[in-house]
C-alpha cells in the first residue's frame, strides 16, 4: 500500500455569506496545518455552548478558543505562529540563496581581466580602492533592490 496523499481544499464555503470563498483570500489560519473549526475550540475540540464572545475569543487568524484554553495556549496562536516562523525562515533562506547567487555572479572574472591584473602591477592602489568601493556601491544597490521583492 502507498502512502495517502492529504488533499488540500482550494476553497471553503461560508454559511453565513452563502458563498465559496478562495483559500488564498482567507485568514492565516487557513493555512496552517489545522485549518479553524466551526463552532468548536481549536485547542480542547470541544464545542462552545452558545455562539456569543462569553465562553471564548475567536482571533483574527479564523481560529476560536475557550478562554480557559486560550489562556493556557499563553494568549496566542501556536498554530499561526509556526505558520509565521516557517514562513519567515523560507523567506530568508531565499534572500541568502539570491545574494549568494548574486555574489557569485558578481565575482567571476573572465580570463582578460585575471591577464590584465597580473600584468599591470604598477602600484595604483588608489585605483583598486575606487574599483572596489564601487563594486561594493553596486552590490549593496543589488541587494537593496532584492529586499523590495520581498
Amino acid at each position: 500500500m502507498g502512502k495517502s496523499k492529504r488533499i488540500k481544499k482550494n476553497e471553503y464555503h461560508f454559511e453565513t455569506l452563502n458563498q465559496n470563498v478562495k483559500l488564498k483570500c482567507l485568514p492565516a489560519g487557513y493555512h496552517t496545518p489545522k485549518p479553524p473549526s466551526n463552532n468548536i475550540c481549536d485547542y480542547c475540540n470541544r464545542k462552545f455552548k452558545t455562539p456569543d464572545d462569553e465562553e471564548g475569543i475567536m482571533l483574527i487568524c479564523g481560529h476560536a478558543f475557550h478562554h480557559r484554553c486560550f489562556a493556557e495556549k499563553n494568549s496566542r496562536c501556536n498554530y499561526c505562529l509556526e505558520f509565521y516562523k516557517k514562513g519567515v525562515v523560507s523567506n530568508i533562506k531565499s534572500y541568502i540563496n539570491r545574494l549568494e547567487k548574486t555574489d557569485r555572479v558578481n565575482n567571476r572574472l573572465s580570463e582578460d581581466e585575471t591577464l590584465n591584473d597580473e600584468n599591470s602591477n604598477n602600484g595604483d592602489d588608489d585605483d583598486e580602492y575606487e574599483v572596489l568601493e564601487e563594486q561594493i556601491s553596486v552590490e549593496f544597490n543589488n541587494a537593496l533592490e532584492l529586499i523590495k521583492t520581498w
